[in-house]
């Protein structure tokens, strides 16, 4: 595995009321990214979605060494988040 593939986070911040969050997990998962992506509900995990300054639901992050290098929010198009994940 490359130092990349290792150092790199996908999170997704959810919650159980959104509708769209459901919508972007299957989207992630039919990406086929080689990053296990980690779902983090908004209710339990507040503090870490205010550390990520997040606003709407679905947000994801995407994390290299320690630091944001993308955020998606929103449910986007498959192409933009492979891409987006990939090139992060």
């Amino acid at each position: 595995m490359s130092k990349e593939v290792q150092t790199k986070q996908v999170l997704v911040f959810t919650s159980s009321w959104c509708s769209n969050c459901g919508n972007m997990k299957q989207l992630l998962d039919e990406a086929g990214v080689e990053y296990k992506a980690v779902d983090v509900d908004t209710d339990e995990g507040m503090k870490l979605a205010q550390e990520h300054q997040v606003r709407g639901l679905p947000t994801t992050v995407i994390i290299r060494d320690g630091v944001v290098v993308r955020k998606i929010v929103g449910v986007q198009n498959k192409s933009i988040v492979e891409r987006d994940i990939k090139e992060a």
